[in-house]
């Protein structure tokens, strides 16, 4: 049976892509409250909150490593092309940025 008959694999797929872009929303979502409270951090003066900023910073890097895993097996696994593939790859130069955006947020 090929991959377009077996509604199993397709399905998987789906389900495998959407597991990867949840992970991708749940970072960004980390990094966006990073650099919000970085910023509250400093116009307040709180060391506290800097210091919380500072030891999420490895959510954030955890949150890379597993998703460039994730990302890399499901290349692998399901060798997507054309439109699928440019979703993996687009999701991998997010996910790069991200992580840029939370060490930029742990500077502040």
């Amino acid at each position: 049976m090929t991959e377009l008959t077996e509604g199993h694999t397709v399905r998987r797929f789906d389900s495998d892509l959407g597991a990867l872009r949840l992970q991708v929303l749940e970072m960004a979502g980390l990094v966006l409250s990073q650099v919000q409270s970085a910023v509250d951090a400093m116009v307040a003066n709180d060391d506290g909150l800097a210091r919380t900023v500072i030891a999420r910073d490895l959510q954030i890097n955890d949150y890379d490593e597993a998703i460039a895993a994730h990302a890399v097996d499901l290349l692998a696994r399901r060798s997507p092309v054309a439109g699928d593939l440019r979703v993996v790859m687009a999701i991998s130069r997010a996910v790069r940025d991200l992580e840029r955006i939370g060490d930029e947020a742990k500077k502040i």
